[in-house]
């Protein structure tokens, strides 16, 4: 009798561990699964927008653009403004993406540059 309840002993620790064995190494945690929802979700987006702002003792910077993803496209513009000596220097520059060419379009008040020209860029 001893035999038999230290062999049915056993068997329920070893069946214990390959339980949680089995539980940590193939059952996906949840970061698992809402990385692979993640996934899916942007299998799903067509185009983004975002703009942003970023300020800084030195510059203020603002830009807003728009993403295409499905022919590798954007249209993204970028406004600075240089604080440099207590003078404000703004700065603008517009990029066009399209099938992998960028064109350009800079300038600034100054009338540096010219701002109606765009330059491609490889």
């Amino acid at each position: 009798m001893r035999f038999w309840t230290w062999l049915i002993a056993r068997l329920v620790v070893a069946l214990l561990l390959v339980g949680v064995a089995y539980y940590a190494f193939v059952v996906p945690s949840s970061g698992e699964k809402e990385l692979r929802r993640a996934i899916e979700a942007l299998k799903g987006v067509h185009s983004v927008h975002y703009s942003m702002v970023g300020d800084t003792p030195a510059q203020h910077t603002e830009e807003e653009a728009d993403l295409v993803c499905a022919d590798d496209s954007f249209s993204r513009v970028r406004h600075i403004v240089l604080h440099q000596n207590g003078e404000d220097i703004p700065f603008e520059e517009q990029v066009l993406r399209s099938q992998g060419q960028d064109y350009r379009r800079q300038g600034n008040s100054r009338g540096c540059g010219s701002p109606r020209v765009f330059n491609r860029r490889s």
